[in-house]
């Protein structure tokens, strides 16, 4: 656990940490912020460097770095499944105009989203919902509903999301006063 780990977002970070990983450099958030890190590090490293993946991925690390003559082993080490449907619970409050938010991290999981709202029709019922998006990414995913406000995170991370969340509290503790 002492060699080297590199990681996009202090989430990550955070979770190498957690499982006794000593040596971890993070990006800020990004795939180009990681390509950028990596060129750096792995230019001279004579190691050859592992890229554990998911199955679905929003740019191709492997490809970008070996533009600038670095290369890495890949793994693919999990996959997504995305949701089928959405919850009767949801498409409820949905009907009631009942939801404030939806937090978005993933430009794959905006566009999953987005199709199910349209395939159930309830597109129209988020005119007062605002988005809140980790990236520009995400907001170009869910660009077809029509949110009140699409907002984007200072910092494409964990933290960044919260402090959205954070900057919408006071009108939604608001609401649920009266």
């Amino acid at each position: 656990r002492g060699h080297p780990v590199y990681t996009v977002g202090r989430n990550t970070a955070d979770e190498a940490r957690q499982t006794g990983f000593t040596n971890i450099e993070s990006a800020a958030g990004t795939v180009d912020d990681l390509a950028v890190l990596l060129s750096k590090a792995l230019t001279t490293s004579l190691i050859p460097a592992l890229y554990v993946r998911g199955e679905h991925i929003s740019a191709d690390l492997v490809d970008i770095l070996s533009k600038n003559g670095v290369s890495l082993l890949e793994f693919v080490g999990y996959s997504a499944i995305p949701a089928q449907n959405l919850s009767i619970n949801l498409l409820n409050l949905l009907d009631l105009r009942k939801i404030e938010a939806v937090m978005l991290f993933s430009a794959r999981g905006g566009q999953i989203f987005s199709d199910l709202v349209q395939q159930y029709d309830r597109a129209v019922r988020l005119k007062a919902t605002k988005a809140l998006c980790i990236s520009d990414a995400v907001v170009h995913s869910v660009s077809v509903l029509p949110f009140q406000q699409a907002l984007v995170a200072e910092k494409p991370d964990r933290y960044g999301m919260i402090r959205l969340l954070e900057q919408l509290a006071p009108t939604i503790l608001h609401k649920v006063k009266d």
